[in-house]
């Protein structure tokens, strides 16, 4: 759901004063014009947050080459590897909107990180009144490199793991835009209103995006 606030819009000015009860007419009239709601990058990043841990397991079999003096053509290590993505961040920027992963994996007795850094989008769909980010493929492939001292001689083996991590196929939960409810006193007694944004533009601001909307009163 979309935390954001409403700017003041044009007509706010002319509220009834003290002893007036707001009646529809009243709260339509302040409403009516351009509204302004504001989804900053936190409600995104804490969507991608409720992702984690993001974690990939599977085995890589590897064996030293029968052509090394000692211990040629035997495992020397356990198979079973992990490999986790975390802290994923979405930043928005007049420029663009940047999304940022880290990954580790573990794989014989070993440790590989590293930062991912791409870029993505948000978008507006309108039918079903939610904002999506979509993130622009970038990968990573964990690569570790085996070290066998014998005697005076070191051997270096590089080897990748069975696994590309993608920035791309990640899916962050969809931002909802809600319907806002007001209460009010008429003549009558309690009543309530409802506002709901349409016609939304975005415009990318430092740190959140601005949502220049009209809004449908009912």
């Amino acid at each position: 759901m979309a935390s954001g606030r409403m700017e003041k819009a044009p007509g706010m000015d002319r509220l009834p004063g003290a002893g007036r009860t707001l009646t529809p007419e009243d709260i339509a009239e302040l409403l009516a014009p351009d509204a302004v709601l504001e989804v900053r990058e936190s409600a995104f990043n804490e969507a991608a947050a409720a992702l984690e841990p993001i974690q990939f397991m599977g085995r890589k079999e590897w064996n030293v080459p029968d052509w090394v003096p000692v211990g040629g053509g035997k495992a020397i290590c356990n198979p079973n590897y992990t490999v986790d993505l975390t802290g994923v961040k979405v930043g928005i920027a007049p420029e663009g909107v940047s999304v940022r992963a880290h990954v580790r994996a573990r794989w014989c007795g070993q440790a590989f990180t590293a930062d991912i850094d791409t870029t993505g989008d948000i978008e507006y769909v309108p039918d079903r009144r939610h904002f999506l980010v979509t993130i622009a493929p970038t990968s990573v492939t964990p690569n570790f490199v085996i070290t066998i001292d014998i005697y005076v001689d070191e051997y270096k083996f590089e080897v990748p793991l069975p696994i590309t991590i993608d920035l791309g196929q990640i899916t962050v939960p969809p931002i909802r835009v809600r319907t806002f409810s007001f209460a009010f006193w008429t003549s009558k007694g309690s009543d309530e209103l409802h506002a709901t944004p349409r016609d939304l533009t975005l415009v990318k601001k430092d740190g959140y995006m601005e949502l220049q909307s009209n809004v449908r009163l009912w």
